[in-house]
């Protein structure tokens, strides 16, 4: 997905306090991750297509691992190695002389047993509603009102509903445009209004990023 530019704006005499769910001191940048941490387990996951669809797999038959017990990764290879004729990506990478990919595959499993999700892809889209992080908008970081500038590879909603939700008497706006858009850089935008957990309004403005 391109790259989309975008300014978060919002009043409240709570700004100090909501600013820290926004604004990382150590990354000296807006951090998803303060309000909506993804695992540590599940960044060191591979994300990839094979590990994907084991967890599918795994999910579609409803099997549920005991993650307490000595042989389960045993188990679960034993199990994929049963059902990856199943799927395109299995049955191609899954093998005796490439070991690693099992031990992936059996990762991915563990991780989706413990958190629901296979890796910090899957965590993040549906967390967040963007896989990665925010990043910086040029040499620009805030507003002169105290709003924020970043990009991101797409709007990241859902992050920004649990942060309306927390804040629940506060409208977020949120307005963005395709970073590298040059017939808009300077002239319409949209802008999303959240409030309570929900996104109120959707309007196209004229407005200078």
């Amino acid at each position: 997905m391109d790259a989309i530019t975008i300014v978060l704006e919002f009043d409240s005499s709570e700004k100090i306090n909501i600013d820290k769910d926004i604004w990382s001191n150590t990354r000296n940048f807006i951090d998803f991750n303060i309000l909506i941490p993804c695992p540590e387990e599940l960044e060191s996951q591979i994300s990839g297509s094979t590990e994907d669809a084991a967890v599918k797999i795994v999910k579609n038959n409803g099997i549920f691992f005991n993650l307490e017990d000595k042989n389960v990764r045993e188990n679960i290879k034993k199990f994929i190695e049963e059902h990856k004729d199943e799927d395109f990506f299995l049955e191609r990478d899954l093998s005796d002389s490439n070991p690693q990919n099992m031990e992936s595959v059996i990762n991915s499993v563990i991780a989706y047993q413990k958190y629901g999700y296979g890796n910090w892809y899957q965590f993040k889209l549906h967390k967040w509603g963007v896989p990665h992080n925010a990043f910086e908008f040029g040499r620009k970081r805030r507003t002169k009102n105290g709003g924020f500038y970043f990009v991101c590879g797409g709007i990241p909603n859902k992050w920004l509903e649990i942060l309306s939700k927390k804040w629940p008497d506060v409208s977020f706006k949120m307005f963005y445009r395709m970073q590298f858009d040059h017939i808009k850089r300077n002239g319409n935008v949209f802008v999303l209004t959240y409030k309570n957990g929900k996104q109120i309004s959707r309007k196209q403005i004229e407005r200078f990023f």
